[in-house]
């Protein structure tokens, strides 16, 4: 059953803001797996705050695996640039320090800001070759490389081994052990640099994102719809 749906995999591209409704089951699928996976965060570590959705819809893109019936998990993906606007009082770097951003831009202006990775519940142990998390970080690696930014920016959790699965792909440690949610997380802080950032050395993973990057859906480039089968 897990290799029918490894072979059914579909990477779709979704911008924001969501206009085209020709997309629109992609849009909504993802939208509940996001919400899903980070209310059950919030409810876990009893985060009283409200989670809005405008967390997702402020992005650039999103980075989306679906399964003929259901999304499997997405990376967010926004790109600033410093020489434009001072972004440093922008929420995503609450917790960078002046140092850390200098650290940050050391290379150039433009950060592809990658923030919350998203895996369902259901499918967090779908394989012992891979992990989707692997996936979809390698996935990030190849977007990064099509743009123009000059750095990836990560906040990567510790408790999840997502500082170790970066650092594999290249990145660099700007700050170790930095308080996160209030306290509730460990992070390091990250710089992936242009001349630095490399896909994974997982031979599956590798096999998986290439496949699915080759035959993605960009709905920013309004390539042909191929319409996601109704559950």
């Amino acid at each position: 059953m897990s290799q029918i749906i490894e072979r059914n995999l579909q990477l779709v591209m979704l911008p924001f803001p969501a206009k085209n409704r020709q997309f629109a089951t992609y849009y909504a699928r993802a939208a509940k797996c996001w919400e899903t996976v980070w209310l059950q965060l919030y409810d876990q570590h009893k985060i009283e705050q409200p989670l809005f959705l405008d967390h997702l819809l402020r992005q650039d893109e999103a980075a989306a695996i679906f399964t003929p019936k259901e999304c499997v998990g997405m990376i967010l993906f926004r790109t600033v640039d410093f020489s434009i606007l001072d972004y440093k009082h922008d929420s995503y770097f609450k917790e960078w320090t002046p140092d850390d951003l200098e650290l940050l831009l050391a290379h150039g202006t433009r950060a592809f800001l990658a923030t919350f990775l998203t895996v369902h519940p259901n499918f967090r142990h779908f394989s012992d070759e891979f992990k989707f998390k692997e996936v979809l970080l390698d996935t990030m690696v190849k977007r990064f490389k099509m743009s123009d930014a000059d750095v990836i920016s990560g906040i990567t959790r510790r408790d999840r081994g997502i500082h170790d699965e970066s650092y594999k792909l290249g990145a660099r440690l700007v700050h170790e052990n930095v308080d996160y949610m209030g306290g509730r997380f460990q992070v390091d802080l990250v710089a992936f640099y242009r001349s630095e950032a490399v896909e994974s050395a997982n031979p599956k993973v590798r096999e998986i994102s290439d496949r699915i990057w080759q035959n993605r859906l960009d709905v920013t480039q309004e390539m042909p719809l191929r319409r996601l089968k109704v559950a």
